[in-house]
């Protein structure tokens, strides 16, 4: 080896190092012989960005690198299996410009899958796991992520124990062979359990789907290690098989638990949206809440909790003490009623908020207690009835009087988004149902109904469509029920109509929030990103409120519109709207709000 080459090899790598020890900025990134992928769709898979208006990027070698393989394997997932990459770098001062020179090679389209040895599962079925697609694109990667998946399917059906082995042929066409060996059905033989604690195992065993001797079967387990966690005693529940022999048809199931602490206070505190009013929309508030919680008194699976609250509603009048909501709560909840699994809570609790409708806004006293039984559908999704009792205490005057309320409610929410904060696809479905008064007794008779659904759409790139309709109505609501009349419905603020104050999209004679037994509400807008953790929305609310079937018509809704700035915090999005009446655009309106509005 020369001198020269010995020397370069050291100064090289040397002259690098140096000039990373001074901070590098990216200033510039080329990516060049991209024909069938956009440039854009490239760009947003790296890690290292160009220049933004606030921000810059540090270079960091490792992660250039990382960028390259990240582009390889996106042409990989796209059909182009012998697509390359290479990378490389200029150092000019302080700044660095990022080059990535693409060779995309021919793009593999998919001829034929043959699936040979597949009894229990159908081979339309295999293919839609697999993500194999005829005359389509071959994604090796993708194929090979959802294997796990496709051994689960035949997990379902007591295949405990399937080979799956991938065949590719090249020979004219591009074509799969899928050689699977289901092997025998799987029985359980005994279950095992690994606790982290004494506990008496008729409360565990109750909650399995599963008994020795069943066929095993994969839905079958997931739906017992959701139902023990469910009962809310457990942090972590996994289920092992363990095979007896090389070639047995029988395993034995070791369940391992781990418990929560026993007792605990918990206290938390940040951004909540709250029903302030009966049953309506929710607004956002800043608020905290300290619990104590005891997970199993009495060694018994019965849950309970002691918890206060305190919110500060975040609306357009800057006195937001004197709206101060103070809630306290008591709960006993188990898994199992009456020798039934029904999810039910008993609860006891004292609230304390302001009249809205009243100008000289009293503080109002409400104290009751509920019976609520819970079904989840999934994470974010419930059927939950129960029974209520409460009063209502408001300060004394000759005109108000002491409100006793009974009802019966029925809720039901079905939740198919893809995000909690921040959705982009899927629907949301709701449900109210309230009946008071009847044979419950109480001074308030009524029934009230409430629908809504919301909806999500990924547009193109990252803008997102969203919308919202809800429609409730009362029976049975008499005019002359006295103060306060929260059961009503109202519109006005961050969360319905955002060109009127918060309830104060219909107000009476002296200027107080007014409800009626009638309302319809609809919500549109565009989420669009724009720079970091900063987006926009341009949005348009309708809504009207009615005291009568006979006076409520479509055709007298009224109608905002506007834009506003998002923040995407830790805590969720945060929102500043600026909404104009359509119907009069000097009558304009800036609201604050968190999480979005729907």
């Amino acid at each position: 080896m020369s001198i020269k080459r010995l020397i370069l090899i050291f100064l090289v790598p040397g002259a690098f190092i140096c000039a990373q020890n001074n901070i590098l900025n990216i200033r510039n990134i080329d990516i060049n012989g991209n024909e069938t992928i956009k440039e854009r769709e490239l760009r947003s898979l790296l890690r290292l960005k160009e220049p933004q208006l606030f921000s810059k990027t540090d270079y960091d070698r490792r992660i250039h690198k990382l960028d390259a393989i990240i582009i390889k394997n996106y042409y990989v997932t796209r059909g182009f299996l012998n697509a390359t990459v290479k990378d490389s770098f200029s150092i000019d001062d302080s700044e660095v410009d990022l080059f990535y020179l693409i060779s995309e090679g021919d793009q593999t389209i998919l001829a034929g899958v043959d699936i040979v040895g597949n009894s229990v599962v159908s081979k339309r079925k295999i293919l839609n796991i697999l993500g194999l697609k005829l005359n389509r694109s071959y994604n090796p990667l993708g194929m090979n992520s959802n294997i796990p998946a496709l051994e689960n399917e035949f997990a379902k059906h007591g295949k405990l124990f399937t080979a799956i082995n991938i065949f590719e042929s090249t020979s004219d066409t591009f074509s799969v062979l899928l050689d699977i060996e289901e092997g025998p059905d799987v029985y359980i033989n005994k279950i095992n359990f690994n606790f982290a604690s004494e506990l008496d195992s008729q409360f565990v065993y109750r909650e399995l789907q599963i008994k020795p001797g069943d066929l095993y079967q994969q839905a079958a387990i997931d739906e017992s290690q959701k139902r023990i966690l469910e009962t809310g005693i457990f942090s972590f529940v996994k289920t092992n098989p363990l095979q007896l022999s090389a070639d047995a048809a029988s395993v034995d199931l070791l369940i391992e638990l781990r418990r929560f602490k026993q007792r605990e206070i918990i206290s938390e505190g940040g951004f909540y949206p709250i029903r302030y009013l009966e049953a309506e929309l929710e607004i956002p508030t800043i608020g905290g809440t300290i619990e104590w919680r005891n997970r199993d008194i009495f060694d018994s699976f019965y849950r309970f909790s002691a918890k206060s609250a305190a919110n500060f509603p975040i609306t357009e009048d800057l006195q937001q003490t004197k709206f101060v909501k103070f809630s306290s709560t008591v709960t006993i909840s188990t898994q199992w009623f009456a020798g039934f699994r029904i999810p039910t809570s008993l609860s006891g609790y004292y609230e304390t908020y302001t009249d809205i409708s009243d100008k000289n806004y009293p503080r109002i006293q409400k104290y009751g207690s509920s019976l609520n039984y819970n079904y989840s559908l999934n994470l974010l999704s419930y059927i939950r009835t129960g029974l209520q009792w409460e009063k209502f205490i408001h300060p004394e005057t000759e005109e108000i009087t002491d409100i006793e309320k009974r009802t019966i409610n029925f809720d039901i929410r079905w939740d198919g988004t893809d995000n909690v904060l921040n959705p982009g696809r899927g629907s949301i479905f709701t449900l109210n149902a309230v009946n008071a008064g009847g044979i419950l007794g109480g001074n308030r008779t009524f029934l009230k109904l409430d629908f809504g659904i919301s909806t999500y759409n990924t547009i193109i790139w990252k803008i997102i469509l969203a919308g919202r309709i809800k429609y409730g109505f009362m029976y049975g609501w008499e005019s002359d029920y006295p103060d306060p009349q929260y059961d009503k419905f109202y519109l006005g603020g961050s969360t319905s109509l955002r060109g009127w104050q918060t309830y104060r999209f219909k107000e009476d004679d002296e200027n107080n929030p007014q409800g009626e037994p009638i309302r319809i509400l609809t919500n549109w807008e565009l989420r669009i990103p724009l720079i970091w953790k900063i987006g926009c929305e341009l949005f348009i609310d309708g809504g009207s409120l009615a005291n009568s079937f006979e006076s409520f018509s479509v055709n007298k809704m009224e109608w905002d519109g506007g834009a506003g700035l998002v923040f995407q915090s830790p805590l969720g999005p945060i929102r500043i709207d600026y909404a104009v009446h359509l119907h009069d655009f000097g009558n304009r309106t800036l609201v604050f709000g968190v999480l979005y509005a729907f």
